[in-house]
């Protein structure tokens, strides 16, 4: 996923999902890691749609700052060559490098004043266009927008936990517009991405898997998100038409294969 407000270019995107069963609930989780080199001379925002049933807030976000390089170690992992089988519509908070408008059902009015709060130095301009279509593209989703400053930096996961709509896939953002213009649904675009699905070892089905070495000393209460052992593809390159991915919570290896390679269009738009 990488569009946003403003001019910028978004290289090595590192996407991670996982369904896991918490308490008897279903939760979907979305990670999101990136290289970003801000190009508008002022700050700039990502635009991250969160397929969500239930209310989100701060709390959803998880606390991820002990166990720094956690993605990039389910990247080089899938990279080895012998894979084995302020109303109450918006939110506004830190996270890491980002300060973060989360909004639901929200108009552009409420994300402008809500944008009040974040810092001078990471509040963009807000393109009205974009947002309504993102709004129309993605209904009854949240939407966050997560804002940043100058900096070329690799900024800090982000990282997502959620009761999802549909349990049985999993949702990585795709839509590719870094230059601050609508996304061009279905247009082929160039990938830089790394896909990661956590999956539970005992788990017993002909998807290609490979263990990852985690960081030391993770919190236990995140150690049910974020699993030794993943599928999906490192390092993705060429083109794919623009739209996001869905994987399969659970299946084989072919319904995989056919999920890395395919992107659909927003829900709004089928």
């Amino acid at each position: 996923m990488s569009v946003s407000l403003t001019p910028a270019h978004f290289s090595s995107t590192v996407l991670y999902g996982r369904s896991v069963v918490i308490k008897g609930r279903c939760e979907h989780v979305l990670g999101y890691q990136n290289l970003a080199e801000n190009l508008s001379g002022g700050p700039n925002a990502m635009i991250l749609p969160l397929p969500a049933a239930a209310p989100m807030g701060p709390d959803n976000l998880l606390d991820v700052s002990s166990c720094r390089g956690l993605l990039e170690r389910y990247r080089d992992a899938l990279s080895s060559p012998t894979p084995r089988g302020f109303s109450g519509k918006t939110q506004v908070f830190e996270s890491g490098n980002y300060s973060v408008v989360l909004a639901q059902s929200a108009s552009l009015g409420d994300i402008e004043d809500a944008l009040e709060g974040v810092p001078e130095s990471r509040r963009p301009k807000v393109d009205p266009l974009l947002l309504s279509y993102y709004m129309s593209w993605y209904p009854g989703w949240h939407i966050a927008l997560c804002c940043f400053d100058t900096a070329v930096r690799k900024y800090e996961p982000l990282v997502w936990r959620y009761e999802p709509m549909d349990p049985e896939l999993v949702f990585l953002p795709g839509l590719e517009a870094s230059n601050g213009k609508t996304p061009r649904i279905g247009v082929p675009v160039t990938i830089d991405h790394t896909l990661a699905l956590g999956i539970d070892n005992e788990v017993d089905d002909e998807r290609p898997r490979v263990r990852a070495l985690l960081p030391a000393g993770m919190a236990e209460h995140l150690l049910p998100y974020f699993p030794e052992v993943v599928c999906g593809r490192a390092k993705m390159g060429g083109r794919l038409v623009n739209g996001d991915w869905y994987l399969p919570a659970a299946g084989d290896r072919m319904a995989l294969a056919r999920a890395l390679i395919e992107r659909l269009p927003p829900p709004g738009m089928r």
